[in-house]
Order: structure tokens, then sequence, then C-alpha cells
């Protein structure tokens, strides 16, 4: 069945139950061979269809082929610590079957290697992968960490720190390209741009020959607009572009909802939200760190709710840790910014809910899928002061989503209890 993939990672697959691959992922498997991808790469396809997998699968399967292990041949940039960190525990699971080191870096606060991370698995429903939580392992049989990694995972401030990478590795993936593209952060894309011109400097003498050494590029993301072509030109002049879905949208699996008060109470509206499916895990979306600590805070001081922050308001360790405890809950509610919606995967989220509505339909598509990912339902809810505004929103976006008022929202309790 993967039939191109080294027979270690085959196993690691069948232990997550995973016996057939996404479209996204057969096609850009189908594309590496010989050590190397076709050409550069510019992947587009739906919110929770496994890109991630679909790069990391192929990249660590053509690292494993290879006997020099000491320097770093692949750098995979994420527009967050938190992605970052999450991705590198992900590869984690399939590295250490085939013997390839990675590691996160450029990442705030106290965070373990992926070399020294244990993967606590957990069978996927309907045979799809599901989210690997990664915990610290103290074991004295862990084998030793090398010193330079085969993988580097990283944000873009520590591509910043690491700019030297850019000149000898061989494979540069950029996941959520549209995000990261339009990063300021510490002269990102001044420092990037600047990399990858002296990189091509000197592929360019090989030109004619055999180079199995050249930059390849790898661009990923849900939401990539024709827009953003023209700097993906830039960086991937050589790219072939990979799309699974020709209109950004959502899967057919998550139900859409918009919910209203008929006396202009928005918060109203969220609480009927919250009475029709409280044995459900959701996620809460504000505009502003802000509006979500006020709504935490509202929501904790009423005292029924399991409530966690993810904001700028709170810390790193802070939000790291509300995250972690969010991921083993099986019911509760992450009040969170739009910081959560690129790319995080958190297992059993059946309902994501947009106290304020999203300004772009690129947001609300990222929004809508934290549920309803590999392939599994999900609940997407946004809430409205008044009808009026329910129908705006509705309109704005054409989203073919069923208005329901505050009364009506306990509906939403039979299609929640079967998520």
């Amino acid at each position: 069945m993967f039939s191109s993939l080294d027979s270690r990672l085959e196993k690691a697959l069948d232990e997550l139950q995973l016996t057939q691959l996404f479209p996204v992922q057969r096609s850009v498997l189908s594309r590496a061979y010989a050590g190397r991808f076709e050409r550069d790469l510019c992947v587009s396809a739906p919110t929770g269809s496994g890109k991630t997998l679909a790069y990391m699968l192929p990249l660590i399967h053509i690292l494993s082929k290879r006997t020099s292990t000491e320097k770093t041949l692949g750098l995979i940039v994420l527009p967050s610590s938190d992605l970052a960190t999450q991705v590198c525990s992900v590869a984690g699971h399939f590295c250490a079957k085939v013997g390839v080191c990675v590691r996160v870096t450029g990442v705030r606060g106290t965070l373990p290697n992926c070399d020294s991370l244990r993967v606590s698995r957990r069978a996927p429903k309907r045979r799809f992968i599901r989210r690997m939580q990664a915990t610290a392992s103290h074991s004295k049989s862990q084998r030793s960490v090398p010193s330079t990694p085969q993988i580097l995972v990283t944000t873009p401030g520590g591509l910043v720190a690491h700019r030297a990478a850019i000149e000898t590795i061989e494979f540069l993936v950029i996941d959520e390209a549209d995000k990261i593209l339009q990063q300021s952060h510490q002269n990102f894309l001044a420092t990037l741009n600047s990399g990858l011109q002296r990189r091509r400097e000197v592929d360019s003498v090989f030109v004619g020959e055999r180079h199995s050494n050249r930059l390849q590029i790898l661009l990923c993301s849900a939401t990539l607009k024709k827009t953003d072509l023209h700097m993906i030109r830039i960086f991937a002049p050589d790219q072939v572009r990979i799309y699974k879905s020709q209109v950004a949208d959502l899967p057919s699996c998550i139900s859409e909802f918009v919910v209203f008060s008929e006396a202009g109470d928005k918060f109203a509206a969220l609480l009927s939200i919250l009475k029709a499916c409280s044995s459900s895990k959701m996620v809460i979306l504000c505009a502003s760190a802000t509006r979500a600590r006020h709504l935490y805070d509202q929501l904790h001081q009423i005292g029924s709710f399991t409530c966690f922050e993810y904001s700028s308001m709170a810390s790193q360790q802070h939000r790291a840790q509300s995250l972690s405890a969010f991921q083993k809950c099986r019911r509760g509610i992450l009040v969170a910014t739009d910081a959560a919606t690129r790319g995080l995967d958190i297992e059993g989220v059946s309902i994501v809910v947009s106290f304020d509505q999203a300004e772009h339909f690129q947001t609300y598509l990222h929004r809508a899928g934290r549920t309803g990912r590999a392939g599994n339902r999900g609940i997407c809810v946004t809430t409205c002061s008044t009808g009026e505004d329910a129908k705006s929103f509705s309109n704005s976006f054409g989203r073919p989503g069923r208005l329901l008022s505050c009364h009506e929202a306990n509906s939403l309790e039979p299609l929640a209890c079967t998520i």
C-alpha cells in the first residue's frame, strides 16, 4: 500500500492504524524519488487534510537513505512556537523508526528536544491519524542525542538565528506559507531572501551538471491565494503547484451554524451554545487577546465550565500548560485568539465557536479547521448580536450555515452528541 516508503515508516503508520494516505499525501509522495523531489512544490489542500505528513513522510524517507548525519539537511519553518513543537513531536515518532534526528529550536520557553520525546499513541478513529502528544522521557535507555539534527523545526525568528543553515540545507519547508511570507518578524523575509540568493549563486555553478545538493523548497498552506503566487514565484521559481481543492472551502464533514440573540446580547447566544453542547470539547475564538481574556474571566466566574486560555495576555509557559491540559480533556473550553487557528491539531475538538466574527474568509476557514479534522465530523458556529447581523455575516461569506436564535440553539445538542 505504501510501496514507495521505507518499510520502517510503513510500520510506524501501521502502529497508528493509518491504512491509507490522503490524496495530498499521495500526490507529494509520488514526486519524491531517487533521493530528491521532482521539483520545488507548492501544496494547497483543505485544513485537516494531512498536509503535515504530506511533506514529513517523504522528507524523512529521503533522509533515512543518507549515510552522513553530520549536518542539517532539512529545515521546516512554522509560524508559531506551539505549532513548531507539535510538528516536531509528530516527526519524532517517524524519525525514531529510521534513525533520523529531528529537533525544535527558536521557540520561547523551556521545551524538550524531540529526540528525547516519547510519543503517546492512541488508536485513531476511522483509521486516520490523530494528534500525537509528546511528553519528556527520562528513560536511561534513551539513545544519545546527536549534536547536529538532520531536520530542524523552527519559527521565523529561529530561522533568523540559524540563517547560515540556508546555505547548506537541501530541503526548506515553509508551512502556512501564506502567513509566514507576510511576516516581518526580526526582518525574516529579508534574511530568507538574502540566504536564498546566496544559495542560488552556489547552485548556479552546477548548471548543466547533476547537482544532488541543490536546494529544494516546499510551500504549504490551506489558503493560498492568487495574490500569494507572485511572492511564491520569488522563493520557489521552479515550483509545481499541487491543488487538492480548486476553491478554498471547508470539508463537507463540518456543519455550519450562526446563532444570534433576539435581545442583542451575543454573550447570551454563546451561553445557549454552551448549554446545548455542555458535554463537548470546544474552542472559542476571539478577535483580540483582550477580548479573549475578558471572555475567559466571564466564563471562569460562572464556574460551570472547565476553561483554558490561549492568548498573548498569558505567558508562553502558561499557554503551553493550557494547551497541554486542554489536549488531555475529554470536554472543556479553550478560549483563544486566531494564533491558535494555524495548524494546531487538538484531538477531540467537536465544536469551534467564533465569538467574534472572522474579518476575512481565510480566517474563517482556518478557525473552522480546528474541528472536522482527518475526515471526522465537526461543528462550526458563529455568534451574532442580532438576526440582521447573522444574515449579513452569512451573505458576506456566502456561507450555507443554518441561522438559529438562542432558543433554537438546543437543536445543536443531538448533533454534538454524535461527534
